[in-house]
């Protein structure tokens, strides 16, 4: 079975002391007042950010116009890896839920660290992986679970966001 959100591993406590301090030392610190926006969707993709405190909500807008919800990231979780690596654009907007902060690396920055310590690219490609799972088995529920069994599971990792931050 997979871990819930609220179990996944935090990107810092994946690394060893050395390698943590050295993220550290090229991390920008960011605070956020709930509801403003860290990021749009489309803005480049210049930096990875870890929350250290917090709620962060990424979300994508419908062809609709509504906003959609994709996930809820708590301390120790990071986002905007994949704009970050590649270069890229973002492909959501991530906002502050709560009075948040995080730890800011550049693109640069990243790029030096990844070149002198391969542990961290590794946390980074396994972070992207469960990114990819997690998706996954909401696409499979959102195909074949009732509303009300969808409901109640994000309600259930919401309030164990909640918990831990």
């Amino acid at each position: 079975m997979q871990p819930s959100d609220a179990e996944r591993r935090s990107i810092l406590d994946a690394l060893d002391d050395q390698e943590r301090r050295a993220v550290r030392r090229l991390t920008r610190r960011r605070r956020f007042a709930s509801g403003e926006i860290i990021f749009h969707e489309g803005d480049p993709g210049e930096a990875l950010h870890i929350v250290t405190r917090g709620l962060v909500g990424i979300r994508v807008g419908t062809i609709y116009g509504d906003l959609a919800m994709l996930t809820v990231l708590a301390p120790g979780d990071g986002f905007g890896e994949g704009a970050m690596l590649t270069g890229g654009y973002r492909t959501a907007t991530a906002v502050a839920l709560a009075p948040t902060e995080t730890l800011s690396l550049s693109r640069a920055d990243y790029e030096e660290l990844a070149a002198n310590r391969p542990a961290v690219t590794q946390i980074i490609i396994e972070t992207l992986s469960a990114q990819v799972q997690r998706l996954t088995v909401h696409l499979l529920e959102a195909l074949h679970l009732p509303v009300e069994t969808r409901v109640l599971r994000r309600l259930t990792t919401l309030a164990e966001l909640i918990e831990v931050s």
